[in-house]
């Protein structure tokens, strides 16, 4: 052989998302994942929320860009309004869901809820202030953003329940 020849091609494939996560993921150092599906609701059922799902947009892609401090940051942005909603769900008027569900899982929820909020507000104040980078790690930054999540999906729930259908 005398002459060598480089051909370059482009190869899609496809991996299934449940041969990903069992298979793939455990072997780049990811341990065991889990996928979380929550019930989406939308904006314009409940625009006094926009806030928080516009906090959680920049919040997921400060993640996925690397910036764990700024991800939780915007994690606080997200929660801020919704410690008063919680609140109001706890006392919430007899016809509305978020009242039976109250009155199911018991009040004590919602102040577990407004306190893990309240811890997520709290820690998520000193890279808000600080000028120095690495207070959270990707695996805090993805729990933080875990947890926001799943409260603001709840709270937008509620919120849709209680609008009149049109």
């Amino acid at each position: 052989m005398t002459d060598f020849q480089t051909i370059y091609t482009t190869l899609n494939f496809e991996v299934l998302q449940s041969v990903w996560i069992k298979n793939v993921l455990p072997g780049l150092g990811c341990g065991v994942v889990h996928v979380l599906e929550f019930p989406a609701v939308s904006l314009a059922a409940c625009r006094e929320l926009q806030h928080s799902y516009q906090a959680l947009e920049r919040a997921h892609a400060k993640f996925v860009a690397g910036e764990y401090d700024e991800a939780v940051w915007q994690c606080r942005t997200a929660v801020e309004p919704l410690r008063d909603d919680l609140k109001k769900i706890r006392d919430g008027r007899a016809e509305s869901l978020s009242t039976d569900w109250a009155e199911k899982v018991g009040s004590t929820t919602i102040d577990w809820l407004v306190a893990v909020l309240g811890k997520t507000w709290g820690v998520a104040n000193t890279p808000t202030h600080s000028p120095r980078t690495g207070h959270f790690s990707r695996l805090d930054a993805q729990m933080i953003l875990t947890v926001t999540s799943s409260v603001v999906a709840y709270v937008a729930r509620t919120k849709a329940s209680d609008v009149e259908p049109t």
